[in-house]
């Protein structure tokens, strides 16, 4: 019967897959393991579809049993003997956590496992390899998904920072996704990059008549609070000085707004108040 034919065709496919993955193999390392897990999750899934198809079968039921066996050993095997250390307060190779979270293998609690190896990683002392590596980890944290692990990648990312490193963080401000936007806006939080350590900069900028240099600091305190008055107005005042006049009244204007819908009397920028605002934009248009 063809459905007898089809039904042996895939079972000693099942059986195939499965003797290669319970196969010992010695001295893999991270990313290797975490292959084989991920292989055992796609077969997992197509023996779930094949119990499902001859559910009469106990063969078929057999075989979903054998695979759910061997994904959760292959889970156990991810951590490997040289991780697991730190769970009972032990010291790890730092190749080995490194490698790990390059792999940034994706399990049942995962998330508490690398947030130990995080703490632990960033209070140590680095070469300028682990440092350059662990950046791209960091990097690839911030464009791939929440997670609840992110803050201690922020805690990480405070050690390991250089200025090609915010770079990289303060392009991603501009993402078309609003959670890796997010994300980064964490990261340079936590590297002391915020809103108010560009405010203060280019404030700093901007009374040494240094317009082009405060310009970009106080773009990066708009990109990363894009609703804030003070970041909006100071900008404005620096867009006038350079005589970019069209994107100083986009600015003012929006402080208004702003204003006008809040029912503020005080915007918060030294020495800038609503009417005085109201007048630079109205001198700019004339």
């Amino acid at each position: 019967m063809p459905d007898d034919t089809i039904f042996k065709d895939r079972l000693k496919d099942l059986l195939d897959r499965i003797e290669q993955l319970e196969a010992p193999v010695d001295g893999l390392g991270t990313a290797a393991r975490m292959a084989r897990f991920q292989k055992s999750k796609i077969l997992c899934e197509a023996a779930l579809r094949f119990k499902r198809e001859f559910q009469n079968s106990e063969e078929a039921a057999g075989v979903l049993d054998r695979v759910t066996d061997l994904e959760d050993e292959l889970e156990d095997q991810l951590l490997g003997p040289e991780l697991l250390v730190l769970q009972r307060g032990e010291s790890v190779p730092l190749e080995t956590a490194v490698d790990f979270l390059e792999a940034d293998p994706w399990f049942f609690r995962s998330g508490y496992f690398k947030a130990d190896l995080l703490r632990y990683i960033a209070r140590l002392r680095l070469t300028d390899e682990y440092r350059s590596r662990l950046r791209k980890v960091v990097l690839a944290a911030i464009d791939f998904r929440d997670r609840r692990e992110f803050r201690w990648y922020c805690k990480l990312a405070r050690a390991i920072q250089d200025k090609d490193f915010l770079k990289d963080v303060e392009r991603r401000l501009t993402s078309g996704d609003s959670g890796i936007r997010r994300r980064a806006r964490w990261v340079l939080a936590a590297t002391t990059h915020n809103e108010t350590f560009h405010l203060n900069r280019g404030a700093k900028q901007y009374r040494r008549k240094e317009y082009r240099q405060a310009l970009g600091d106080f773009n990066r305190a708009v990109l990363m609070t894009p609703d804030s008055t003070k970041a909006l107005t100071w900008r404005g005042m620096v867009l006038a000085k350079l005589r970019m006049f069209d994107q100083a009244i986009a600015d003012l204007t929006r402080v208004i707004e702003f204003n006008d819908q809040t029912n503020s009397e005080i915007i918060e920028c030294p020495y800038m108040r609503v009417e005085p605002i109201r007048s630079i934009k109205a001198r700019m248009c004339v």
